[in-house]
């Protein structure tokens, strides 16, 4: 369920810690929480950085399996070997994004990613459409972002739908 834009939601605790202007007295913001727009922007922020994290390209030993889950995993597999220009394997990366959000962003309940279709030769970007249902107090909030991955660095940028 969507809340009102103008309602105010608790914010994460990241947010809570961090002060991206400091000139500008938000105490009482902190204690009483954030608009859904603020919700957003900040997902869209710790989404894309999630997204443009690579994981290491070493395996460790089956004795340290909890790694796996942990911050030195953090971040999206390497997928410069993907054929992404499949539909295979355009299908593999969509899982891959899938499996890391899920993994990493405790405050997505569950998502769905899929390719989206590009009728431009020009253009020759691989977008991504990102639907989520993500935790937020009092209510859910469904988010829709669209992720455009750039073909010669691989970096991804994240936007989102509504705003």
């Amino acid at each position: 369920m969507a809340v009102n834009n103008k309602q105010l939601i608790e914010a994460s605790l990241l947010d809570k810690l961090i002060d991206l202007e400091p000139n500008i007295s938000n105490a009482q913001e902190k204690r009483t929480g954030i608009t859904v727009r603020a919700l957003r922007r900040a997902m869209k922020r710790d989404l894309e950085n999630l997204l443009n994290s690579k994981i290491r390209w070493m395996n460790w030993s089956h004795y340290y399996r909890e790694l796996d889950n942990s911050l030195f995993n953090y971040g999206l597999p390497d997928f410069s070997g993907v054929p992404v220009g499949t539909l295979d394997g355009r299908l593999a990366l969509c899982a891959k994004v899938k499996d890391t959000i899920l993994r990493f962003e405790p405050r997505i309940i569950e998502v769905n990613v899929e390719p989206i279709d590009v009728d431009d030769d020009i253009d020759r970007s691989l977008k991504l459409r990102i639907e989520a249902l993500m935790h937020a107090d009092p209510h859910p909030e469904l988010i829709s972002l669209e992720s455009e991955i750039e073909p010669v660095y691989l970096g991804i940028s994240v936007s989102d739908n509504l705003y």
